[in-house]
């Protein structure tokens, strides 16, 4: 078994959290050398049963800072403590929130494992499938994709771009 890192918005780790959103798409390719290429991703490795570590925002809260001479770093999901092994995590960048693409896998407090993964065709996305992405219809599922995609060359809906669909369960705290 494997283990990879997987980032979500606030709003779709929310979802994921309630266990609405049981799968998520991911691009296949890669803006190079001028033109579209399909990359190697890591999801050409993964495979059912492996594991994903699940990435979120944080942000330093330095509403202490004048009392107590200390920040702490927080998740900006609910604000909870980000801590490691019991102590609070020293914040080593210059930015007051981190995207979630770069919280260390140390933070990580949410679990899943891959039930499922094969690659398709964007719009080739069902009914069912924008329910378990965790969106009532298509439509607006692919809304919500163009506007999280809007910057990247190639990889809004209407590029038709190649993707991976991942399902997965997220994990039971103990």
């Amino acid at each position: 078994m494997k283990e990879y890192p997987i980032s979500f918005t606030v709003e779709m780790l929310r979802l994921v959290i309630e266990r609405r959103k049981t799968q998520t798409r991911r691009v296949a390719y890669r803006w190079q050398a001028g033109r579209l290429r399909r990359a190697a991703t890591m999801w050409e490795c993964a495979s059912a049963g492996d594991r994903l570590w699940i990435r979120e925002p944080i942000y330093l809260d330095d509403r202490l800072l004048y009392n107590t001479g200390r920040a702490e770093t927080r998740y900006l999901l609910d604000a909870g403590h980000a801590c490691r092994r019991g102590r609070p995590f020293q914040w080593h960048w210059r930015r007051a929130t981190l995207p979630a693409m770069f919280m260390p896998r140390e933070l990580a407090r949410h679990f899943a494992t891959i039930r499922e993964i094969y690659f398709t065709r964007l719009l080739d996305i069902t009914e069912a499938g924008a329910g378990s992405e965790g969106f009532a219809s298509v439509e607006e599922f692919l809304a919500y994709w163009d506007k999280l995609n809007r910057h990247r060359v190639g990889c809004c809906s209407g590029a038709e771009p190649d993707v991976w669909v991942i399902s997965f369960e997220l994990e039971r705290k103990a």
